[in-house]
């Protein structure tokens, strides 16, 4: 357990890095149960909300995957600046000729009183940031989950998953129990996308991992900001520079902005509603539909030297392939269920809908249950990893 001074502490969250604070405040404060006291480099101060705990924790960002992990929370035990504030104290008596004993003592208490103050202030300050929603019983949750969590942990596929939570995120965070990792991600998800082998999109995925893509999305997004106009104008610009762009979905489309906005201190605390903004204007932007109407994405022009490059890049392809690395692996698609496996995920949900008193916790159990009997014989990695989540709290 880590020891600080009411002045410490307070010093401390006074000096933190707020380049990407608002995002981990955003997702934070949406938990059940924490709230983000103050950000640093590469640790959190972070608040228990239910019993006013302080905990410092570490964090990485993933700026590839657009995701954050918290691990190895420290709680922080507060404690009074007796010798500091008795100095503090002795000497404005001794600057003071009229002073005498108790102006010591009403002086030391003053002192004392200061810092915790501070921090009281502080503290709620947090409490205020976070978002007002009214959250399952995550503690009945667990209670409930430890009946069965020998019988769960045993299925290789449950440790699998619950590794992959953290190496592919869902994008919320339920809720902290301040021991094991939090994970989480501003994109809708993080599983492997199957990308169409036509020239038309490798063109498009090499252009948005470009420099020069993400300054114009970030001046894209000023303008709109600023006039909707203007940023309609430099959008359709931007496409019908790059119509390679049209091959690309939204969820690919999303992450290369989200990637443009989510490091710049003024559009990162706005970059969901400014996406959204992008995508009205390509879904309603008639001059953009002309522009699309023109192009043939899917039968794309080659000529010799491209046919020769393609040839070459399959051939590295393989190569690669042969000689997989860690990150190949990282991305590799995750593993099926099987009927039964799905049929465990199942019935562990079904009892914990008949044994939770809080009606939201039931809700959530039932909903989960059908997003996996609706999946028919295959099973959507994001679903699996929603109910593993719920069953590890």
């Amino acid at each position: 357990m880590a020891t600080m001074t009411f002045g410490e502490f307070q010093r401390t969250v006074s000096v933190d890095n707020r380049n990407i604070d608002n995002v981990i405040r955003e997702y934070i404060n949406e938990s059940a149960n924490a709230s983000v006291i103050s950000t640093f480099d590469d640790s959190l101060i972070l608040l228990d909300t239910v019993n006013e705990d302080i905990y410092i924790a570490s964090y990485t960002f993933n700026p590839e995957k657009l995701s954050v992990i918290i691990e190895g929370y420290e709680k922080v035990e507060l404690e009074e600046d007796s010798d500091l504030d008795m100095k503090i104290a002795i000497k404005s008596f001794l600057l003071d000729e009229n002073a005498d004993s108790d102006d010591v003592l009403r002086e030391f208490y003053n002192v004392s009183n200061s810092s915790r103050r501070e921090v009281n202030n502080i503290i709620m300050e947090s409490k205020m940031e976070k978002a007002s929603l009214t959250h399952a019983d995550f503690d009945e949750l667990s209670y409930i989950n430890e009946e069965f969590a020998d019988e769960l942990q045993s299925e290789d596929f449950f440790e699998d998953y619950k590794e992959r939570l953290l190496s592919h995120p869902l994008p919320n965070v339920l809720t902290f129990n301040w021991q094991s990792p939090v994970a989480f991600t501003v994109q809708e998800s993080t599983e492997p996308v199957e990308i169409l082998s036509s020239n038309c999109k490798n063109k498009a995925l090499q252009y948005v991992n470009s420099k020069e893509f993400k300054e114009e999305a970030k001046n894209i997004c000023k303008a709109i900001v600023e006039d909707v106009d203007d940023g309609n104008d430099l959008l359709f610009e931007m496409f019908e520079n790059n119509t390679n762009l049209f091959s690309l979905s939204n969820l690919e489309l999303k992450e290369a902005f989200y990637k443009a906005m989510i490091l710049s201190p003024e559009l990162q605390s706005v970059h969901k509603e400014l996406f959204e903004a992008v995508k009205f204007i390509l879904n309603s932007d008639e001059n953009i539909a002309l522009l699309k109407e023109t192009i043939n994405i899917d039968a794309p022009v080659e000529d010799e030297d491209e046919d020769e490059e393609k040839s070459e890049k399959k051939d590295k392809e393989k190569t690669e392939t042969e000689d997989e690395t860690e990150d190949d692996k990282e991305d590799e698609k995750a593993t099926e269920l099987t009927t039964s496996q799905k049929e465990t995920l199942i019935k562990y949900l079904d009892k914990v809908a008949e044994k939770a008193t809080d009606e939201k916790l039931a809700d959530m159990a039932k909903e989960l249950k059908d997003k996996l009997e609706d999946s028919g014989d295959s099973t959507k990695p994001d679903d699996v990893k929603e109910a593993v989540r719920f069953l590890s709290v």
